[in-house]
């Protein structure tokens, strides 16, 4: 019985591990700021080279394709961005972070606007300018 325990206490253990997958994301400011970090079950954290970082959330259950993610940044600005993602986050919970991929649209609280790539870069998520 102690066994059974243990071993239903691991796989549930190993239920709760965290998924990460690469996040960057472009800021349509003066000196077009770019942003890197990751994406895990329920967070998105983005830093730049300089200092400046900022974070997000959404309920990594929702199995809806487009979420609203609120961001907050350390220079005390703020606003959402609307991710749409061609896999459902339900890959989060089959812990297959490969397919992962979506793109969103955001504006900070001073009016920047900024898009957000999650996964891999492909050719088709339509993103006019973003790497220009």
């Amino acid at each position: 019985m102690k066994l059974f325990l243990v071993m239903a206490f691991l796989v549930a253990l190993a239920g709760c591990a965290t998924v990460n997958v690469p996040a960057f994301a472009k800021l349509k400011d003066s000196d077009k700021t770019l942003l890197q970090g990751s994406l895990t079950n329920d967070a998105l954290v983005l830093n730049s080279v300089t200092g400046f970082s900022c974070t997000g959330g959404y309920s990594a259950y929702s199995f809806e394709p487009t979420v609203e993610m609120p961001i907050t940044c350390n220079d005390g600005r703020a606003g959402t961005a609307l991710v749409t993602f061609n896999e459902t986050r339900a890959s989060f919970l089959d812990k297959q972070p490969k397919k992962i991929t979506g793109y969103g649209q955001g504006l900070l609280s001073d009016g920047t606007k900024f898009e957000i790539f999650i996964g891999r870069v492909s050719p088709s998520m339509k993103a006019p300018g973003f790497l220009k």
